[in-house]
């Protein structure tokens, strides 16, 4: 059977963006600040699309997504599959 680890990337505001990674195993949670490595010279979504394909290239898959009315924050939800040599994010 398949066991997965998640993560949730949340994003809002405009110049600074201000963002954070969750990442969910079952041997807990570790929350990252990511915010310097967003670059928005035009908008959050282009930061978000940088940050997600460096997510890509580190075996993320995106899943879900979803924008937090009234809050400008956009939330996505990314899994990958646990591998036994797979270090924490750090």
């Amino acid at each position: 059977m398949m066991k997965w680890e998640y993560c949730r990337l949340s994003l809002h505001g405009q110049n600074p963006i201000k963002a954070k990674a969750v990442y969910y195993r079952p041997d807990g949670k570790k929350t990252v600040d990511v915010s310097r490595d967003m670059v928005a010279d035009d908008d959050v979504r282009d930061a978000a699309a940088s940050y997600m394909a460096k997510m890509g290239l580190e075996g993320w898959e995106l899943v879900s997504a979803s924008d937090v009315i009234g809050a400008l924050e956009i939330v996505f939800y990314f899994k990958r599959p646990i591998q036994k040599t797979r270090r924490r994010p750090s």
